[in-house]
């Protein structure tokens, strides 16, 4: 499964993608930022990606989301 990201919100073009197979999702707790979340896989020379969510429940929803489509 394939997470898109764009530059801005309505854009048309995919900036890139995340590949979701195999992936870890967690919350982050970091000093002063709020609704962290990342992406992270088992192999070391993988990309980790730190994203953030709008609100709490936000990011509640996008890590069950990333769970269940892995």
């Amino acid at each position: 499964n394939l997470l898109f990201y764009f530059e801005a919100e309505g854009g048309i073009r995919p900036s890139g993608v995340i590949f979701l197979e195999g992936c870890y999702c967690e919350r982050l707790i970091l000093k002063e930022k709020h609704y962290y979340f990342g992406i992270t896989y088992r192999r070391e020379n993988l990309r980790h990606y730190e994203l953030r969510a709008e609100s709490e429940s936000d990011c509640k929803a996008w890590i069950d989301a990333i769970r269940v489509a892995r």
